[in-house]
């Protein structure tokens, strides 16, 4: 999930209507080009550091992560899916038991258990324990994968289809479960739904070796030799730990436990800002990307992090970071011209509005936020054909807040009123307009 696209839209409207139509409602600071005094420095390479460090460090910290929060089973979570992800199964089943006690109604508890379980060669005790949660709980996504791996693993691929196809529907474009419904179709002999499965997974995440593998195999039962080898290939080329040289082994297992070092410490910087510790968050986060200074998911982090203590220009300079990164995600370019506009760089933000448009044309936030740039900016015809697009799109009260100021503007007030109207209608559906909640 990429934090703050649910809000960028409320920022930019707030932003545009109150020029036009002074609002109450708005919690913006007064001041949006908020700049830290002392800027925050972006690591520029990894630190250096032995793996025999970095382990006893993670291990180190999460022990302490754990005293710190005694009572609470987001820590044991953390550490539950590090050590599984480093094949320590006993221990990460030891903190997933720890997790469900401490929350019975886990689902990510349960989930992790059956993983576990998976794992350790056990794939009926996962059945059995996720089988009887999928009814209540359709759209977890890690549970439906774990579910249908059971089901694989047991013998019973039909079922495993059926739940992992099904699951597609809330996430059409998650690569773990592409990868899982395309080998549970390989297995079954549908050759043409694994290849679909396959094409559109690679289409979303061209780096995902495994759905590279996973397709070779679809091509040469079909007989496309030049195209299994083609993909076989690349799967190869992007799986270095099937490479040979034990130097080169070391190279991989170290870049492998860097990015799981600071994944996990990314996700307990997370944690901690929830519960408050908005510096101790930052301090996390900065080691994370200290860890691992070219992973997406920390700088995404520390810009959230750095975000909710409203230090503006510092989260613009990490998201910056992460699009250096992720250049092709356009969510994240929603994100910057949010921070660019907060920061103070107005320039910065259009232009990276103008990107996720470009990427994005059919996305009903980026062309509200569009529409809301272009009211601000006076651009009323333009700001009226964004937010009628948004509107065709999917209804918002955000893209209706912008019709009802542009008719004002243009002094024309029924179709203010019709605008007005819809808000009404909307807001009692949903206070939000129909957005989801930030989380």
């Amino acid at each position: 999930m990429v934090y703050g696209v649910i809000i960028v839209v409320t920022v930019f409207v707030v932003l545009a209507v109150a020029r036009y139509y002074p609002t109450s409602s708005s919690n913006l600071p007064a001041d949006t080009s908020v700049v830290t005094a002392a800027q925050i420095e972006l690591p520029e390479e990894a630190v250096s550091i032995s793996v025999e460090d970095m382990r006893q460090e993670i291990q180190d910290f999460n022990n302490q992560f754990i005293a710190n929060y005694p009572n609470a089973a987001a820590p044991h979570k953390i550490a539950a899916e590090f050590a599984q992800q480093t094949y320590r199964y006993e221990e990460a089943q030891s903190h997933w038991q720890t997790a469900l006690q401490l929350d019975p109604q886990s689902i990510d508890a349960q989930t992790g258990l059956a993983s576990v379980a998976i794992e350790e060669g056990r794939p009926q005790d996962a059945v059995d324990r996720l089988e009887k949660l999928l009814p209540s709980h359709p759209a977890n996504l890690q549970l439906s994968i774990e579910l249908a791996r059971g089901l694989q693993q047991t013998g019973k691929l039909d079922q495993a289809a059926q739940v992992s196809l099904e699951a597609l529907k809330w996430f059409p474009y998650d690569g773990r479960l592409l990868q899982t419904a395309a080998e549970i179709e390989l297995q079954r002999g549908e050759l043409s739904s694994a290849k679909a499965l396959c094409e559109r997974g690679i289409e979303q995440h061209p780096a995902n070796g495994s759905l590279h593998f996973i397709l070779s195999n679809v091509d040469r039962r079909l007989g496309n030799v030049e195209l299994a080898d083609q993909h076989l290939k690349i799967s190869k080329d992007l799986r270095p730990e099937g490479k040979p040289g034990a130097s080169e082994f070391e190279a991989n297992y170290e870049r492998s436990l860097r990015k799981l070092v600071a994944l996990t410490l990314a996700q307990a910087a997370e944690f901690t800002l929830d519960q408050g510790d908005a510096k101790q968050a930052t301090k996390i986060a900065l080691r994370a990307a200290e860890i691992n200074p070219t992973s997406g998911i920390v700088y995404s982090t520390l810009s959230k992090v750095l975000y909710r203590q409203e230090r503006f220009a510092d989260a613009y300079q990490a998201q910056r970071r992460l699009i250096e990164i992720e250049p092709d995600n356009p969510l994240n370019f929603i994100n910057l011209s949010k921070l660019a506009f907060l920061a103070g760089d107005a320039p910065g933000g259009k232009k990276a509005l103008l990107i996720a448009y470009q990427r994005m044309p059919n996305s009903p936030i980026v062309v509200t936020a569009l529409a809301a740039f272009f009211l601000e900016e006076g651009n009323f015809e333009k700001a009226r054909q964004l937010a009628e697009k948004s509107i065709e799109l999917k209804p918002t009260v955000q893209a209706y807040e912008i019709l009802s100021v542009v008719y004002a503007n243009l002094g024309d007030p029924r179709r203010q009123a019709e605008a007005d109207r819809q808000i009404e209608q909307l807001m009692k559906s949903s206070p939000l307009g129909d957005e989801p909640a930030l989380k």
